[in-house]
């Protein structure tokens, strides 16, 4: 970007200094004088010009700069007080070692703290109902191994853990609808889920 505008600015720079007036101007009436503006050597310069246009952007852009490069790094988690700070993440991958989001729980809970975060919103299905409808990974009444570890590490290094009650089973359909738990017997059958997670942390 900056060297875009550089070299934009320097053509500009051509345009309006490379221009004069001819020396074979002539005078075509007594009432007025015209001029053949021609654009000069601009071709040229423009070529003798850019390995100053990169020698400029690429190695005098911080010239006079005498501070030392500083890396910022934030503190991690376990040593901040409660900053608000948080995010989301489903589980469903911690409970497929195949799958390409799978994370080993210590690994995963060490890379939450080293950003800093305080709490995490997990759940252990998709957080989205048409990825659940796509994949076929439905809820199930069961917490795997790995999502219970990831859960524990988490809180080890001192981040809050809020679990989102999601619940999608296999009667789901997309679009979804505010209404589709729409009788009796689903909102059982998610009052049913809700009881198990309870129970299990």
């Amino acid at each position: 970007m900056i060297k875009n505008c550089v070299l934009i600015s320097i053509l500009i720079l051509l345009v309006v200094a490379g221009c004069h007036p001819s020396s074979s101007a002539t005078l075509e009436s007594t009432s007025a004088s015209t001029a053949t503006i021609q654009p000069t050597l601009i071709p040229h310069l423009v070529e003798e010009l850019t390995p100053t246009i990169e020698d400029l952007t690429e190695s005098y852009f911080q010239l006079g700069n005498s501070h030392p490069v500083i890396v910022f790094t934030p503190n991690p988690s376990p040593v901040l007080m409660h900053n608000k700070i948080g995010d989301m993440y489903s589980l469903y991958p911690q409970a497929h070692p195949d799958h390409p989001g799978y994370e080993n729980p210590s690994d995963f809970a060490a890379r939450i703290a080293s950003h800093g975060l305080k709490w995490m919103r997990l759940s252990l299905d998709w957080f989205d109902g048409h990825e659940a409808v796509e994949t076929g990974a439905y809820s199930t009444f069961e917490v795997h191994p790995q999502q219970d570890a990831a859960v524990d590490a988490l809180l080890k290094q001192g981040v809050a853990v809020n679990l989102a009650l999601v619940y999608w089973d296999d009667t789901l359909v997309v679009p979804l609808t505010p209404s589709r738990f729409a009788d009796e017997s689903d909102i059982d059958r998610f009052l049913d889920y809700v009881r198990f997670l309870v129970s299990q942390f």
